[in-house]
């Protein structure tokens, strides 16, 4: 089951491809987080987190735990830094 209602809603990508990098919002602190699509799906997507950590209300999450997202709660990936994605998690 998508646990959505965690990230704001954006209508920004229809169906996603697998391997994409998208970039999700939290609704109770506005902080982007940034997942890969390991599973694409017509209304959801089963994502990797592709950060160390993510702090969300009721648990954490740590880089490649799997949550289930739906497709219009994805945006687009945007680098945040020139650094590259893996330096991050390092």
């Amino acid at each position: 089951m998508p646990k959505s209602w965690y990230f704001s809603p954006f209508h920004d990508i229809q169906v996603p491809a697998q391997g994409q990098l998208i970039q999700v919002c939290l609704e109770n602190s506005h902080h982007i987080a940034t997942f890969i699509i390991a599973e694409a799906g017509t209304s959801a997507s089963l994502c990797l987190l592709a950060e160390a950590q993510l702090e969300l209300p009721d648990r954490k999450l740590r880089f490649c735990d799997p949550i289930k997202i739906m497709n219009d709660r994805m945006r687009q990936y945007k680098r945040k830094s020139n650094r590259l994605l893996y330096e991050n998690v390092i």
